[in-house]
């Protein structure tokens, strides 16, 4: 009776081990940071903040410039869109390099070119003197909400599996 209650015990015991061994993997899971990367470039392709306010129009005076510029007339009315430099070097990453923002998760979503995390800084903030800000660096509570769902699912699989 004794030696059944024990196996039992050191086979919790052994499954909470693997289960903890394996946690950092889940949330640093490739998944998770492509899942952010998409959601920040989704967000910038759409024109909307973190939290799905719309960002400020263009004025014409720019809007002519950048046709001017020989930025495609299906461009030219979309904000921080000119070479696409600046949405292009939006990356899931682990260092503290360019401009980013942090998920809690192990790994940050940035700008990883140094000049394009300038300008971009500039209208995400809104620093600059005749910059209007256009804010699409942050995690918002719907990313939270998604985050801890996938991470749940993944706990899941790694108890099912610890078995």
């Amino acid at each position: 009776m004794l030696d059944g209650k024990v196996s039992d015990h050191q086979r919790i015991l052994a499954r909470i081990k693997n289960i903890r061994e394996r946690m950092p993997e889940t949330i640093q899971n490739p998944q998770l940071m492509d899942f952010m990367e998409r959601r920040f470039r989704e967000r910038f392709d759409k024109g909307v903040d973190p939290e799905g306010n719309r960002w400020a129009p263009l004025k014409q005076v720019t809007i002519n410039l950048k046709l001017r510029q020989g930025v495609p007339p299906s461009d030219a009315g979309k904000p921080l869109i000119r070479t696409r430099r600046l949405r292009n070097s939006i990356r899931a990453i682990r260092t503290n390099a360019g401009f980013q923002s942090a998920t809690g998760l192990g790994f940050r979503v940035g700008v990883t070119d140094d000049e394009a995390a300038e300008y971009g800084r500039l209208h995400d903030q809104g620093l600059a003197k005749r910059t209007v800000q256009r804010k699409f660096m942050g995690v918002s509570a719907r990313d939270a909400k998604a985050l801890t769902d996938l991470i749940r699912r993944e706990v899941r699989r790694l108890t099912r599996e610890a078995k």
